[in-house]
């Protein structure tokens, strides 16, 4: 081969060797990340098993999303998603040079528990500022938040006999969401549910 040849080629393939480490470390930076960020919440704290990227889509797909409450004992989850897509389009990004995402929460579960008297075996969501924990999270516009077969559960393990109630196949999406505030100083969005 010429020597005028070889360095391109030996150019190209670290290049190739580079983007495919990249490729291959990326989830886990991510990962660590997402799971640094969830480690303090306040009264709650989050953990993600695994992330997988799709580039060239612009997604990401959280596996194993728990967040739970560090003071007090509760037995369940404040809210378990097993599945959580995120998609950032690619036409907001190019045109309108703003990075705007869509989320799909599959199979989510939310858990609220009625400790009685004692405050520790509650688990409300009071005590973390969740609107600022997001932005932490995604400091991106959500154009579109969809919740495909959901459930929320309201439990008291203390009373007897001890009360469940769930509603389930909750599917919803929310609409305009956005940390931008408008000219009037509103938050518009939408809501659809059933």
């Amino acid at each position: 081969m010429k020597r005028r040849y070889s360095w391109p080629l030996w150019t190209l393939a670290a290049l190739v060797v580079l983007l495919i480490a990249i490729n291959i470390a990326l989830p886990y930076v991510v990962r660590d990340y997402l799971n640094d960020k969830l480690a303090d919440m306040g009264e709650y704290r989050g953990e993600v098993t695994d992330v997988d990227l799709a580039l060239w889509r612009g997604a990401y797909r959280i596996k194993g999303l728990k967040i739970v409450k560090t003071d007090g004992k509760v037995p369940v989850p404040f809210f378990d998603a097993p599945m959580i897509e995120l998609a950032v389009s690619w036409h907001s990004l190019w045109y309108d040079h703003a990075v705007v995402a869509k989320a799909l929460f599959t199979n989510p579960q939310i858990n609220f528990v009625d400790g009685g008297n004692n405050k520790q075996a509650s688990q409300t969501g009071q005590g973390t500022d969740w609107r600022t924990q997001m932005n932490k999270l995604l400091p991106i516009t959500l154009n579109e938040l969809r919740i495909d077969n959901g459930r929320i559960t309201f439990n008291n393990f203390n009373s007897t006999p001890k009360v469940k109630i769930e509603a389930d196949q909750v599917n919803a999406s929310f609409y305009n969401l956005t940390n931008v505030v408008n000219v009037e100083g509103n938050r518009d969005a939408e809501f659809k549910g059933k």
